[in-house]
């Protein structure tokens, strides 16, 4: 999602914490996130993505996904009380994608299935088709593994589609 909508207090943090992830250091960014945002006044976009780091370090890297089950449901509460929703549906499909990895990971299929539908529904419009065709792929695992073959199918393969038109 870059750094757009992020105020001008928090682009500094973003960008070193995103620094410090790419250098593999999990502990060392979070630690400087959540010590650098006591000092300053988060926009809603902020706070998005504040949770949304520590989802990811929780999710992709420490495969602790209680925890990051709870960061992305803070990640769409955050959307749902923003009053401007409009400005931030590519945030509130991404929520939904977080809770559907999470969701997934504990093998929660159905429940995860609802999420990534409601980030697909709600993303297909305001997404790139690059990452769109990552989440029609989460929807083709997920049906997969409900043993949904037929559906499983037809998500890989607009997936494949999606994937094609990527530069």
């Amino acid at each position: 999602s870059g750094s757009s909508g992020y105020s001008e207090q928090f682009k500094p943090v973003f960008d070193s914490t995103s620094r410090l992830l790419e250098l593999n250091q999990p502990d060392r960014a979070l630690a400087y996130l959540d010590s650098s945002v006591k000092y300053i006044q988060l926009n809603t976009a902020d706070r998005f993505r504040v949770y949304g780091f520590h989802f990811w370090v929780n999710n992709k890297i420490r495969h602790n996904n209680d925890k990051a089950l709870a960061y992305a449901d803070n990640m769409l509460q955050v959307i749902q009380h923003s009053l401007n929703k409009d400005h931030y549906l590519s945030y509130y499909g991404e929520a939904n994608f977080a809770k559907g990895d999470a969701l997934f990971d504990l093998g929660r299929y159905s429940e995860a299935y609802n999420s990534y539908y409601q980030g697909y529904l709600i993303g297909k419009n305001s997404l790139n088709t690059c990452t769109l065709s990552d989440y029609t792929y989460r929807m083709g695992m997920i049906t997969y593994k409900q043993a949904n073959y037929k559906l499983a199918v037809s998500y890989f393969k607009r997936s494949f589609t999606q994937r094609q038109e990527c530069k």
